[in-house]
């Protein structure tokens, strides 16, 4: 199917349709749907605070540390998955030179044995099962509880 004909500036979005015909074949048509004239606002009451780089990551040296942990890994992600290297390089995917033993659990800041390079969903991940045993060690929680109370 030919594209819809827009001028720049058109305020029109496109979309597809999937539909079925007659015969019962499915199809798609396309479209059009004018943009709201009113943007919208964030209306929440209270805002995320803004980022900000801790201060020891913004360090020459930690710039040299973090360079020389991907380029070892080839801007390579490190993590496994069911036994593979995961598959994700720079610089289609953005890489995170990550300390192996969290710096706030001891681990060495500017080691190299203490970094392994990792994609965004990697390194999130592999951050957010850090904090949760750190939170966990930190409470002393025995064991973790279903969402919701549910102990089943």
């Amino acid at each position: 199917m030919d594209e819809p004909k827009t001028r720049p500036g058109d305020p029109r979005r496109v979309f597809l349709c999937a539909e079925r015909d007659r015969r019962g074949v499915r199809v798609a048509s396309r479209i059009s749907v004018a943009k709201p004239r009113i943007a919208t606002i964030d209306t929440r009451r209270v805002r995320p605070p803004a980022k900000i780089a801790e201060a020891e990551l913004q360090t020459p040296e930690h710039r040299a540390w973090a360079e020389e942990v991907k380029r070892r890994a080839g801007y390579r992600c490190e993590a496994i998955h069911d036994g593979r290297r995961c598959g994700k390089a720079a610089p289609a995917h953005r890489m995170f030179a990550d300390h192996i033993r969290e710096r706030r659990d001891g681990g060495e800041p500017l080691d190299p044995k203490n970094g392994q390079c990792l994609c965004g969903s990697d390194h999130s991940l592999k951050t957010a099962k850090a904090r949760a045993a750190r939170f966990k060690a930190w409470t002393g929680a025995a064991r973790s509880r279903a969402p919701y109370g549910d102990s089943r």
